[in-house]
């Protein structure tokens, strides 16, 4: 009887999900040892709470002290190792670390998994944040990885990191709250909302034992305000600029807006909307209503910009949504208005990182009475204040970080490209009409 001989197996076999986790692995470690975080405005604060939790006391500062309680670890390592500070710095390259982690584990059976993860290091506002230990990251990243669990149908873990993120940033409560309702009513699960209860107690727990009652929170205290300056709505405490007016601000302002510095957000526009699995596009719009409600929320607070920091700071965990659209709309065509708001976002994850406040002008001095440049002028914003006085030089290895998200982000390009020149030859092939995605 005639038999066919063996098959042999390769010598070698390109496993394509070991070579796109080894190269996102080079991106975080590029990432971790260019990156030199510092703790400077408000994290010098919570750094401060976080000494006084080492020493035993109780922490006395406006700023939440989840953030602290979770870097106990890293402050007793760097007191035994070297200097806490140093190893303090880098929690929030710590929980974005944990990001990708869950992300590349909970998106595993989505092709698009990759694209998303490199969108988010290379077409993000995160890279810049990670330079500081302020407490977005962490609340981008709790209440993101909570959403996703909450998809997963995870809903005790996900009700745990929902609430700490909310109590790690209590003023994302009612935004929180918001995005859990539009959950329900669209999977009927109303244990979500265990979350809000669980973060309503960890907040009022946090300031009876600070301040010694439930709702004493600082933020609303009338000295809780900015300098005067020629804005007319300035020096006022709370919750006192025009709702429309901080709306406006939020999303269109040249220094502090969503449109420029998370442009992906545009693409949820309807005629723009790609296409894509049920479970993501309600991940996605979840996500989407809760910027919604920071938006409203932030949009009457005096300090709605975030003060003197690079971009719209309260809003990062917007980068999250905008670079799941961008990763589904590159998967399904390239079209010229994703790829330009693509290389804006490219641009901003590399000016954030690179330059960042580096070359704000006047803008903080004499009390900062022409801030408003900073905010509102083209000429004044950190996207574009290089191409007015010039691109100073930067750190070689910084360099390479930048260069490793310009590869990844012109692969995904290129990716797309051949899966639409394909549709497009199948469509001709079959004599179809080709569908918009």
């Amino acid at each position: 009887m005639n038999t066919m001989p063996p098959t042999k197996t390769p010598a070698f076999v390109v496993n394509t999900k070991m070579l796109d986790f080894a190269w996102i692995a080079i991106g975080l470690v590029l990432l971790g040892v260019s990156i030199h975080p510092a703790i400077d405005g408000d994290g010098v604060y919570r750094f401060k709470d976080l000494q006084h939790l080492m020493m035993g006391e109780a922490p006395n500062s406006k700023w939440s002290v989840v953030q602290p309680l979770l870097s106990l670890p890293l402050y007793a390592f760097g007191a035994t190792f070297g200097s806490p500070e140093r190893f303090v710095s880098y929690f929030n390259y710590i929980v974005f670390v944990g990001l990708i982690a869950a992300l590349w584990w909970e998106f595993r059976e989505q092709q698009e998994r990759n694209s998303i993860i490199i969108l988010l290091m290379g077409a993000s506002m995160f890279p810049h944040h990670l330079q500081h230990y302020y407490g977005e990251v962490l609340t981008a990243s709790a209440c993101t990885i909570g959403f996703v669990l909450l998809e997963r149908q995870r809903h005790a873990l996900a009700c745990i990191l929902l609430a700490l993120g909310i109590a790690n940033t209590p003023a994302a409560l009612p935004a929180v709250m918001l995005a859990l309702l539009f959950y329900v009513y669209n999977t009927g699960t109303w244990s979500a909302l265990i979350a809000v209860v669980l973060a309503a107690a960890l907040i009022g727990g946090e300031f009876l034992w600070k301040f010694g009652a439930v709702g004493a929170t600082p933020y609303l205290h009338q000295g809780e305000r900015g300098f005067e300056t020629v804005m007319p709505y300035s020096g006022l405490p709370g919750f006192s600029y025009p709702i429309w007016l901080g709306v406006l601000s939020i999303l269109f302002s040249f220094g502090k807006g969503l449109v420029f510095f998370v442009p992906g957000l545009l693409l949820r526009w309807p005629s723009l909307y790609p296409r894509m699995p049920k479970s993501q596009a309600l991940l996605t719009d979840t996500l989407l209503v809760f910027v919604l409600g920071l938006v409203l929320l932030y949009a009457k607070w005096w300090a709605w910009y975030g003060g003197v920091f690079w971009g719209p700071r309260y809003f990062l965990i917007a980068c999250v949504p905008a670079s799941i659209l961008f990763a589904y709309s590159l998967s399904r065509r390239l079209a010229a208005l994703p790829v330009v708001l693509l290389l804006l976002s490219v641009w901003v994850c590399a000016q954030g990182y690179l330059y960042g406040l580096d070359a704000i002008g006047p803008c903080t001095d004499n009390q900062y009475a022409l801030e408003v440049l900073c905010w509102y002028t083209p000429e004044f914003s950190p996207l574009w204040r290089q191409f007015v006085i010039g691109f100073s030089s930067v750190s070689p290895i910084r360099l390479l970080y930048v260069e490793w998200c310009a590869i990844s982000i012109v692969s995904l390009l290129l990716q797309s490209y051949r899966h639409s020149s394909r549709a497009q030859s199948s469509v001709a092939a079959s004599g179809a009409s080709p569908s918009v995605y």
